[in-house]
């Protein structure tokens, strides 16, 4: 059953098992490691009781036979001695911070050993740990790394099958780029997918990136890939026209992401180029040209071309980089027939900049707008911060209907001051909005608050209601009740309604009132949604007793993330927070609906004392927590104890935001440090614990004899172990 298996409830033991109960515990162990995509992730969850979970890893003589591995936040690196590496197929990573230290046996003993390995995916997006993006690196490099003699692999240790690679954080260190480039060769004769993601790059020169492209470029049978955040060089053009080339028979999926979208349309040739000053016209660089040659062999059916951007007026208007830019999309609506997913996000920078007089298009928002029109029915379409007219894009809407699962259309332009009975074109935007019945993620961004677009989005999120996971928007409080609520305000059903989202990210304007948060609006909403919300992140101004209705109609929800700043919550709220975090009688009675979040954010509330009763709550059921913001809440000295205590005991934490709290004082900040070490010390065996780089922001907590030097030094810095390791540093 182990391909079919979706999840079952376990009944809990008895405090002091039995023979009987070691016996059915025996065998229940095999069948969780067998069934769950991963025996360590299964034994973390908390499903059964903890001398069952204990059980599975203290039988120290036996293997994990799971061929797929996944750790979390949460998951102990001791526990990976006990897999086979020799079995592992699938191995991924998530946010866990000790699986990256350079003591860590996933580098050291698992991954060197899993010859079989097929599938590697490690994600670090925590700004607060991206200093650990360097040594990672170089030991993947270790592990995966080849030597070529005449263009051949001489030797590779490690995983030799390699099919999918993933790297995702937020700052690409750039000392790292010849790992990278070592990792890239080690993988690249049977690589098929390979995603490099990152927001940015440290520094502001660009990569020595050539032995980068070197590797790229004999990855022969990729399929999809994803590069995103690399400063590359003005090599970028030439060095990916020889990677499309050396995959243009089996390349699916493309997507270039910031900076290396920008960086291609630079190479050499065009920076030599003096431009005329009275010339508005470039050529194309011969670079480019090749890089063209090359796109026109593919077979894409996934593209993404995202945050393009010029480096100055003067390139756009002149020269070869200009020219460059409008071969480029002309290239795109020559592929755009063959796409079913589109993203042209962030490209607003130059979406009104004139193109050469003669090409197609006389600017950059004609030239978007024909791209999309070329497209068959999409899939995906991505128009976010593109600054194009949606009114121009009705009958692309309308040809894209039956098929688009997902739209994202915020920072795009509309008339705000046209009546939508009056105006031809508005209409046509109506119907061509109210046809997408079938999203599953939508995001609008402000548009919601724009008076004549506000009657086409009720009646749109009416229509695509139904099916909805994903909804991001700021909008008036009611539009999201008439748009998503299965009620009318008489109490009578009304047809549709949401019952299937899974994020939810709202911001209500201030006009908002805790009275509208009524069974018909949005409390409706979220007990119609209890059974699958994952995510909750709400902006407006609520109250004390209608923030504790919003917490009382999510008891049931399984939530992951929830954040709720400047919301006016109060004591009562943080109670009842409290509650629901730990499983007492004021969240729902069943332990197994215990909320296990991942993010917590309620800062900007004033919780004061209360908030050292959600500490202690938190200590106990907040297991998996990774980032806890309490920023502005009005914390006594006294939640300095109960902080110290959190930061020790769970060990995922790597974010504690307790700024901007001037009552804390120094009171609280001494109490945070010797309740840290004194949890520290009561630790079975505190040394062998990995020390986890994290972070406790303390800043414009201290009063006003600290300065901003004493803010850093009490836990604006980095403190060791303030996600679960020994308290040093921390002060």
């Amino acid at each position: 059953c182990g391909s079919s298996f979706s999840g079952c409830r376990f009944p809990s033991f008895v405090p002091s098992m039995e023979t009987r109960d070691l016996v059915f515990v025996a065998v229940l162990q095999r069948i969780v490691e067998f069934a769950a995509d991963s025996a360590l992730h299964a034994a973390q969850l908390g499903f059964a009781c903890r001398d069952f979970r204990d059980r599975i890893w203290e039988e120290a003589g036996s293997r994990l036979l799971t061929p797929c591995l996944t750790l979390h936040a949460h998951s102990d690196p001791k526990h990976l001695k006990r897999v086979l590496a020799g079995r592992l197929r699938t191995v991924a990573a998530f946010e866990a911070a000790s699986a990256f230290l350079p003591n860590a046996p996933l580098f050291s003993s698992l991954l060197a050993g899993a010859i079989g390995l097929q599938r590697l995916h490690l994600q670090l997006r925590s700004p607060h740990l991206q200093g650990l993006w360097t040594g990672t690196l170089e030991l993947l490099a270790g592990v995966l790394g080849s030597v070529f003699e005449g263009g051949e692999v001489a030797r590779q240790s490690g995983p030799t099958h390699l099919r999918a690679l993933c790297l995702e954080g937020h700052v690409f260190p750039a000392q790292a780029c010849d790992h990278l480039a070592r990792v890239v060769e080690g993988c690249c004769k049977n690589a098929r997918e390979l995603t490099v993601c990152f927001s940015d790059t440290a520094g502001e020169d660009a990569l020595a990136d050539e032995r980068l492209w070197e590797g790229l470029a004999r990855c022969s049978k990729l399929e999809t890939l994803h590069l995103s955040g690399l400063r590359t060089s003005s090599e970028t053009c030439s060095g990916l026209a020889r990677t499309l080339r050396a995959c243009a028979g089996s390349l699916r999926d493309l997507r270039l992401g910031r900076h290396i979208s920008s960086a291609m349309l630079r190479p050499p040739s065009s920076l030599d180029v003096v431009t005329s000053t009275t010339g508005m016209v470039g050529d194309v660089s011969p670079e480019f040209h090749g890089l063209i040659a090359a796109g026109e062999s593919l077979h894409l059916q996934h593209l993404a071309l995202c945050n393009l951007t010029i480096a100055s007026n003067t390139e756009i208007v002149r020269g070869p980089v200009r020219a460059n830019l409008a071969a480029l999309l002309c290239a795109l609506q020559l592929v755009a027939p063959f796409l079913v997913s589109l993203d042209l996000s962030g490209h607003g920078a130059w979406a009104n900049e004139p193109l050469p007089p003669m090409g197609p298009w006389s600017n950059g928002h004609d030239a978007m707008v024909a791209i999309v029109e070329s497209c068959r029915p999409l899939i995906v379409l991505d128009l976010s911060h593109s600054r194009l007219r949606l009114t121009e894009l009705s009958e692309v809407l309308l040809a894209h209907c039956s098929t688009l699962r997902k739209l994202c259309i915020p920072g795009n332009l509309v008339p705000s001051n046209i009546d939508l009975g009056s105006d031809h074109a508005m209409a046509r935007l109506s119907i061509a909005l109210a046809s997408c019945d079938q999203l599953r993620h939508l995001d609008v961004g402000s548009l919601g608050l724009v008076p004549s677009l506000r009657r086409c989005l009720l009646k749109f999120l009416q229509n695509c209601a139904p099916t909805l996971h994903t909804l991001v928007a700021c909008l008036p409080a009611v539009l999201l009740e008439n748009g998503l609520s299965s009620l009318f305000r008489t109490g009578t059903c009304r047809e549709g309604g949401a019952r299937q989202l899974e994020v939810l990210d709202v911001v209500l304007p201030p006009s908002f009132h805790a009275q509208l948060l009524t069974p018909t609006g949005l409390l409706g909403v979220l007990r119609n949604n209890a059974s699958t919300l994952r995510e909750l992140r709400l902006c407006t101004i609520l109250g004390d007793q209608a923030g504790v209705l919003l917490l009382h109609a999510l008891r049931e929800a399984p939530l992951e993330a929830l954040a709720l700043e400047r919301c006016s919550l109060g004591p009562n709220s943080a109670r009842y927070l409290a509650a629901a975090v730990a499983g007492g009688p004021g969240a729902s009675g069943n332990a197994a609906q215990l909320w296990r979040l991942r993010s917590l954010s309620v800062s900007l509330n004033p919780l004061r004392d209360d908030a050292v009763t959600l500490l202690e709550a938190l200590q106990s059921g907040g297991r998996c927590l990774r980032e806890l913001r309490l920023r502005g809440c009005e914390l006594p000295g006294k939640a300095g104890a109960s902080l110290g205590a959190l930061v020790v005991a769970l060990p995922a934490v790597v974010l504690a935001d307790v700024s901007g709290n001037a009552s804390l004082g120094m009171k609280g900040a001494q109490g945070f440090l010797e309740s840290a070490l004194r949890a520290w010390g009561r630790q079975s065996a505190p040394q062998s614990r990995p020390a986890l780089p994290g972070v406790v922001d303390f800043r414009g907590s201290l009063g006003p004899n600290a300065g901003e030097g004493d803010a850093e030094g009490a836990g604006g810095g980095d403190a060791e172990g303030a996600g679960g390791g020994d308290a040093e540093g921390a002060g």
